[in-house]
């Protein structure tokens, strides 16, 4: 499959073995579904799926343009409240179109003339109300005497029409059901308030101001998971982002098994430290992701009185997540990339916004784009974007495009062209930089302290001299739990696993410090 964009217009192509398909195109995707000419392996058909979707919509839709401006609508919202976003489980073209056209449809049945902001208010008030976890949302006017059995693993049902796979939300997981049900709900209350303007509900154009705010505010704890970059290649650095990215999903559904007391949600999201652009560009890339905590009300008392034992579940979960990510070798590289995922407070992430590059959908200049090792999962239609049913004007796409290549030239996606410093190398774990400062006789052991967390009582510190090592001892602590060095004497950091500051070797972000070079 090939990601391409024409004219400002992005889209993908496939490539589908179907020859008596294409000796009878365009007409053959008027033929009814059942029709011998589709008696194709499943692998075919689902290659020819969004194609033969789009051209049944394109006949079946009412009114075309009303259709467009309800769905533009709808997608904004669903940016601006964090629920959009098919590679994470939630919202994307595909499956706001499965919901907005039963509502276009059966509106088209009334007398009356039906307006934009009709379809609108129809769509919020009948979703807000939808029973997700038992019913299941098709297209009435073209699955007349279907029989679909839904398995327990689908928390979320959205048929779509042609064969060969009918749910296009087979990715959701529970708790982002929940988040969607619960925007659904809190939309059509300010919908039914008096004075309420879709400007309100949406807020700024392009933007998701509003409900990055809400989400940052809304939690206690957060799930992050940090993702650094320093290779020479933007290409492959977009490549362990969108994998890493896509893996965020599975995070959420280990959750749902083992922590059944909590309800977390994900910003379809990439954060980073700071707003300012130019302070992420440099010789290395840091964003993470976020997944706020929260106890799930369905539990009752019982969640507060199991928090040590959910913490401690947490953690292992994230620890496997950790190691099934490292040892990924065809996405990570430990020479260019790192990953690592951990609890953090909402003090923690008091500065985080969301990463320009991201949040203006600016993948790169298409220039250096050479992704010749492609997931697996983008062989399936991209269910991010929204199916293209408006042939459009050449002349205005054309202009269209002029002007958004020319607002979008200098923006650069985060990831830098330089090459890490050659002294640079591997991140020291935290046993290296434990031996240096006990053995090096230029340092003095008794002026350092180690920071660790603690499995109940979290972050703490601890005189380096009273640090066990012995997995004998009673007071033996695994070196994964060290968090930070730092010197007694100035309470400088000198070496921190999330932020990979290494002052002692210089392995990470910064260089060694001159007092604790080697001699040469």
């Amino acid at each position: 499959m090939l990601k391409l964009r024409v004219l400002g217009i992005k889209f993908n192509l496939q490539y589908c073995a179907a020859t008596s398909i294409v000796e009878k195109y365009p007409r053959v995707m008027n033929l009814p579904s059942d029709h011998p000419e589709f008696a194709l392996p499943v692998q075919t058909l689902a290659k020819l799926k969004p194609a033969r979707d789009m051209y049944y919509l394109l006949r079946s839709i009412p009114d075309l343009a009303k259709f467009r401006v309800a769905f533009l609508v709808i997608k904004a919202w669903a940016r601006s409240r964090g629920i959009y976003g098919a590679r994470f489980g939630l919202l994307g073209g595909i499956h706001i179109t499965v919901l907005l056209v039963p509502i276009c449809k059966q509106l088209a049945t009334i007398s009356t003339a039906v307006s934009t902001t009709d379809i609108l208010t129809t769509f919020f008030g009948h979703y807000a109300d939808f029973e997700w976890e038992t019913h299941v949302v098709l297209d009435p006017f073209y699955h007349k005497e279907l029989r679909y059995h839904r398995a327990s693993r689908e928390p979320f049902c959205l048929l779509g029409w042609h064969a060969p796979a009918l749910n296009t939300a087979m990715t959701a997981s529970a708790p982002n059901v929940k988040s969607i049900a619960t925007e659904f709900s809190k939309t059509h209350s300010l919908l039914s308030q008096p004075g309420a303007t879709w400007g309100a509900i949406i807020g700024p154009v392009n933007t998701a101001a509003s409900g990055v705010r809400d989400f940052l505010q809304n939690f206690k704890s957060y799930v992050q998971i940090d993702a650094r970059f320093w290779g020479s290649s933007p290409s492959n650095g977009r490549k362990f982002l969108g994998w890493l990215e896509s893996r965020c999903v599975a995070v959420l559904a280990d959750m749902t098994r083992k922590a059944p007391a909590l309800l977390p949600r994900l910003w379809p999201g990439r954060f980073i430290d700071c707003p300012n652009t130019e302070a992420v560009i440099g010789s290395e890339y840091h964003g993470f992701y976020l997944i706020g905590l929260a106890w799930n009300s369905d539990d009752g008392d019982r969640a507060n009185d199991d928090a040590k034992a959910t913490k401690m579940v947490l953690d292992d979960l994230l620890n496997h997540f950790e190691t099934r990510m490292r040892n990924d070798a065809k996405y990570y590289d430990a020479a260019s990339c790192w990953m690592a995922a951990s609890i953090v407070n909402a003090g923690d992430i008091a500065s985080a916004a969301l990463d320009p590059g991201y949040l203006d959908d600016v993948d790169a200049a298409f220039d250096d784009c050479d992704d010749d090792d492609v997931d697996s999962s983008s062989d399936e239609a991209d269910e991010d974007e929204e199916p293209a049913l408006d042939s459009g004007d050449d002349k205005a796409g054309s202009s269209r495009a002029k002007s958004r290549r020319a607002a979008t030239r200098h923006v650069k996606f985060n990831v830098p062209t330089s090459v890490k410093p050659k002294d640079m190398g591997r991140f020291r774990p935290a046993s290296d930089v434990l031996n240096r400062l006990r053995w090096d006789r230029a340092l003095d052991a008794a002026d350092f302290i180690v920071g660790f967390e603690d499995r109940f009582a979290g972050p703490q510190e601890k005189a380096l001299a009273q640090w066990k090592t012995e997995q004998t001892d009673e007071e033996f602590i695994p070196q994964h739990r060290i968090l930070y060095f730092k010197r007694r004497g100035d309470d400088r950091v000198v070496w921190e696993r999330k932020t990979r500051i290494d002052r002692i070797f210089g392995s990470g972000v910064v260089v060694a410090d001159s007092a604790m070079e080697p001699a040469a």
